[in-house]
């Protein structure tokens, strides 16, 4: 693979958590680890993710390219508990002759081992890699007790004494240019979900000449599928364009709003997919969508659906808060819209579908992050 090989020792990759897409994260690691030292890499998990959707999804099919090691049935919901569970994982990695730690999704834990190194703990014996999601300290809009607890946060990362790389490069780029970090950012490839295996659409779902919005992923609150509903309902567009809404649902509020826009547009131009989608079924439907909706409420970080959507050449509706206003304004085929207004988000509908042909026809100038650098930056190797 053109690697210069830097580790010669069994390596741990630790997740307790099977949501969103952590178990993808942890199957490139996984898979990077054998591949660069053809010895079966340690995933340190609990029973709780063995028997996850989650798990079978993203690696059941490469169980023989790793070893397993439980070290609890469920992953303890108090922070400090989490702590002691991953440094005892870090001890018997330790133990067992490994050579490094690998965390994909760290956030909460680091800020412990920060804490736990104030109090006077010693340092992790062997190297500690650490990802983490959320760097909220350099985003405004927060109220003052917000904003503190976020700064101390921070401060407490940087006394951990691992390696942290943070994913939201546009909090890290901030950090630099207004309060001079030099902190270590790596983006997340876009094909974590796997590589969709058509950029066709579905003819018998969907008529030639329409133009399919959608939003797709964990349809929780903070993802605000519901505000989407509402304002393809208000916007003025015509019967060709439909609505599509995919994915795993986690409130009643959305499906109360999606029903209610079946029963007044039709389920034809309102379609709605609720379950947890694996790589092919993901795929399939993002394929289906002209125009990747994301509605978010005050998303802290990056969206791995927009890169997703970008590498496949979608025309991308998103706000304009944090990373992903940044990128949508980077991406020639991308339409922000003020964060919190419906108003707002409404005329974005409106323009996607008025300037639907010249959209379509642009040639997207979205360059993928390279997965072999996101793998040698996180592993170190």
């Amino acid at each position: 693979m053109g690697i210069k090989l830097k580790e010669t020792r069994q390596v741990c990759v630790f997740e307790d958590d099977p949501g969103g897409h952590r178990l993808a994260h942890a199957r490139l690691l996984l898979r990077h680890a054998y591949q660069v030292t053809g010895i079966k890499p340690l995933l340190a998990t609990t029973r709780e993710v063995l028997n996850s959707v989650q798990y079978k999804v993203n690696l059941k099919k490469i169980e023989r390219q790793f070893e397993t090691f439980i070290f609890s049935e469920v992953r303890p919901k108090k922070r400090f508990a989490r702590w002691r569970e991953f440094s005892r994982v870090v001890r018997t990695a330790e133990t067992r002759g490994c050579g490094r730690v690998l965390f994909p999704t760290a956030d909460q834990v680091v800020d412990m081992i920060g804490i736990g190194r104030l109090l006077g703990f010693k340092k992790f014996g062997i190297e500690v890699r650490c990802g983490v999601l959320r760097l909220d300290a350099p985003y405004p809009g927060f109220h003052l007790w917000r904003r503190t607890k976020n700064w101390i946060s921070f401060f407490l990362q940087q006394k951990a004494a691992v390696r942290i790389l943070y994913y939201d490069t546009y909090a890290v780029e901030r950090m630099r240019r207004e309060h001079g970090y030099k902190l270590t950012g790596v983006s997340d490839p876009p094909l974590l979900m796997g590589r969709g295996s058509s950029k066709r659409r579905d003819k018998k779902t969907i008529k030639k000449g329409e133009l399919c919005f959608g939003t797709i992923g964990c349809l929780d609150f903070r993802k605000g599928a519901d505000l989407l509903v509402e304002a393809f309902q208000r916007a003025r567009l015509p019967q060709d364009a439909s609505l599509l809404i995919a994915g795993e649902l986690r409130t009643t509020h959305l499906l109360e709003n999606i029903l209610s826009a079946q029963s007044r547009m039709g389920a034809r131009r309102v379609r709605f997919y609720d379950q947890f989608l694996g790589s092919r079924a993901y795929w399939r439907l993002l394929n289906q969508m002209d125009v990747i909706c994301l509605p978010y409420r005050k998303h802290i970080g990056p969206s791995g659906v927009f890169a997703q959507a970008a590498l496949l050449g979608k025309i991308i509706l998103t706000c304009d808060y944090g990373w992903l206003g940044w990128e949508g304004r980077k991406y020639n085929k991308g339409l922000v819209f003020k964060k919190d207004s419906l108003d707002s988000m409404v005329t974005a509908l409106e323009n996607a579908w008025n300037n639907r042909k010249r959209l379509l026809r642009l040639k997207s100038n979205y360059k993928p992050v390279d997965e072999l650098k996101y793998l040698q930056a996180f592993c170190g190797f």
